[in-house]
């Protein structure tokens, strides 16, 4: 049977038959165009291998299905063969080596499936003249791989099981020891909180850490009820001093949003007797209504005289709750409680000292018109006498002796009141000097 033209072209590009001279065995693939065949020549010679060449025996079989089923068999692993230069020889794979990206579809190295299940080898496979002819590519599941990532999962779940159960037992542990005490100490803390009540203590039971911040803790409520008791005594003083002074008190605050219109806050029970208001009707109500000093520009004025002087002292008035004006005495002061300007007031009712005044005032008056008498008294009895002794000399009569005694005697009494007046003069200028006007 002859052999198909195109056949015997291919075995001569190849290199296994030529002149009949050759003398060498030839093995391995040739590419025809109706495909690839699997070829060994071998040279005709003598039984015992010597002497010319006679020829050239040749036995070949196309590459096809059957060859590649028994190879796989043979091999056991899967082989497949492509065309040099075949782009599905790398169809579904991605190199392992990252050089290869982007590499023509000819490289040869490792590659794995896109689910990274299979791992492949391609390698180029040369014809009998060494010129690449096949891209052989082999294909194997990666057992082992696979193996380990079931590992991998089994060992990952062992991992989370054992620590969620760690997690458990750590969770029980510290909320039995720590979390559960901390919460005890937290509402305890909130409770003494709510109510104020800083008397009560802590009770965490122990010899750690929390125990010791409860410690710490039961000794700082030590400290508040100290300070809690020490600002309660100091309240109770203020307000003892308050409520039982002798002078009207009134406290009065800015608000917020206007720090120039005072406001009463405060006022103690002086101020409700003298005015007839209850504590309740003077709360938030403007000190104007109530208060008139006696001061150029009334209460604004004073208000703002303070904001320079902090403090000042004038008369007034203070105006009760029938409309009555008592009298009064006033000393006001200026001061901040938290950023917020407060004015007290200390008003004197100075009714009875007015009534005194007028009193004394009379009194100097009426001493006053007494000694002037009293000079006028003396002046008149002195002129009468003289007359008497003037005649007395004249005319002399048996009881002469007598009545001139008598006469000096009356002189004598004049001139002690005289003297008597002088000093009641001393004193009228003494106590118009200390207790009378100036």
């Amino acid at each position: 049977m002859p052999l198909p033209e195109n056949l015997v072209a291919a075995l001569v590009t190849g290199g296994v038959i030529g002149d009949g001279t050759g003398g060498e065995c030839v093995r391995g693939i040739i590419s025809a165009p109706d495909g690839h065949m699997l070829i060994s020549a071998e040279p005709i010679r003598r039984s015992d291998s010597t002497g010319p060449s006679r020829g050239t025996l040749i036995m070949g079989r196309y590459l096809e299905n059957g060859v590649l089923e028994k190879m796989k068999k043979l091999t056991s692993l899967s082989i497949a063969f492509f065309d040099y230069g075949d782009p599905a020889a790398r169809e579904g794979l991605v190199p392992v080596d990252a050089s290869l990206e982007g590499a023509s579809s000819a490289a040869v190295g490792f590659f794995h499936s896109r689910d990274g299940q299979k791992i492949s080898c391609i390698g180029t496979v040369e014809d009998v003249a060494g010129t690449p002819a096949l891209v052989l590519r082999t294909e194997e599941i990666r057992r082992t791989f696979l193996h380990g990532m079931v590992a991998i999962h089994y060992y990952l779940i062992l991992l989370l099981g054992i620590s969620l159960g760690t997690s458990l037992l750590l969770y029980a542990f510290l909320r039995g020891h720590i979390i559960t005490r901390i919460e005890s100490l937290r509402n305890t803390i909130i409770t003494i909180a709510d109510i104020g009540d800083y008397s009560s203590r802590v009770d965490i039971d122990g010899d750690d850490e929390i125990s010791d911040l409860s410690v710490s803790m039961n000794g700082m409520l030590a400290s508040l009820e100290r300070g809690q008791q020490r600002v309660r005594e100091s309240e109770e003083r203020y307000r003892q001093i308050f409520d039982n002074a002798q002078d009207a008190m009134i406290v009065c605050q800015c608000t917020e949003n206007d720090q120039h219109i005072p406001l009463i806050v405060n006022v103690n029970a002086e101020t409700c007797r003298l005015l007839g208001f209850n504590e309740s009707e003077l709360r938030n109500s403007s000190p104007a209504g109530i208060i008139e000093p006696d001061f150029e520009g009334g209460f604004p004025s004073l208000l703002e005289f303070l904001e320079d002087q902090r403090t000042v002292r004038v008369n007034g008035a203070l105006v009760s709750k029938t409309g009555v004006r008592i009298p009064i005495e006033m000393s006001a002061h200026l001061f901040a409680i938290r950023d917020i300007r407060t004015f007290i007031i200390v008003a004197r009712d100075i009714t009875e000292r007015r009534v005194y005044e007028s009193m004394r005032q009379e009194a100097f008056e009426q001493i006053d018109k007494n000694m002037e008498q009293f000079a006028i008294l003396n002046d008149e009895i002195r002129n009468p006498l003289q007359v008497i002794l003037g005649f007395i000399l004249i005319d002399e009569c048996a009881h002469q002796h007598q009545i001139l005694g008598q006469i000096e005697e009356i002189d004598r009494i004049i001139t002690e009141l005289d003297l008597g007046w002088i000093e009641s003069e001393k004193v009228r200028k003494f106590l118009r000097k200390y207790h009378g006007e100036h």
